[in-house]
């Protein structure tokens, strides 16, 4: 078993008359490849994975805590996708301004969550450094969950906060600011779907 981890910008580009035409990236910065345990075949595994990346030209490289990889990029992810989705905005604005104390907030709660099961090591995220790290991209920077939205598909939202949400309710870690921003995503997907009554279940 092999864990990796992509950093890879990809976007949608459009002609002169607004019309979506290809599906533009760049090239991937790294493939961080890892073992999820220290069973030595699955070691191998991960080597040998870095390795034939190395050899296509990608920047394949390999680590012994392939989960607090996971989690540090989850930060990120949930911390911007999430915002971009409802405020419609790219990168460059929301990592500005008044919209970086509730991001701060929500990566806190994601770090909580992950300190918890162990998934990284305390204060080995740090979120400034982060928030300086997501300025350096280009200010109209869209997330894949605006990108979503804007294509009409249902964002993202399972991986991105629900799973985190649930992984804090198993380790009783509170995060009401997930939770609200999980809602009102949910709702937005909805929007989309054309569902606009009540849902099945709910409450009056």
């Amino acid at each position: 078993m092999v864990g990796c981890v992509l950093y890879l910008a990809a976007w949608l580009e459009d002609d002169e008359t607004g019309a979506r035409t290809a599906v533009m990236g760049k090239p991937a910065k790294k493939v961080i490849c890892g073992s999820p345990s220290t069973e030595p075949l699955n070691v191998a595994a991960a080597e040998q994975a870095a390795a034939v990346l190395q050899a296509a030209g990608i920047n394949g490289i390999t680590t012994d805590r392939i989960r607090s990889v996971v989690w540090d990029k989850l930060v990120g992810n949930a911390q911007w996708n999430p915002l971009s989705a409802l405020t419609l905005q790219p990168l460059g604005y929301l990592c500005r301004g008044h919209m970086v104390e509730l991001a701060l907030s929500i990566g806190k709660e994601v770090v909580a969550v992950a300190e918890a099961v162990g998934g990284i090591e305390p204060g080995e995220v740090d979120l400034e450094a982060r928030l300086e790290m997501t300025r350096q991209l280009p200010h109209g920077f869209k997330t894949s969950m605006l990108q979503d939205i804007e294509a009409g598909r249902e964002p993202e939202t399972g991986p991105l906060l629900t799973a985190v949400i649930e992984v804090a309710g198993e380790a009783q870690v509170e995060v009401p600011v997930l939770k609200a921003l999980g809602a009102m995503v949910r709702a937005r997907g909805d929007a989309l779907a054309g569902v606009h009554g009540p849902l099945p279940g709910a409450g009056a």
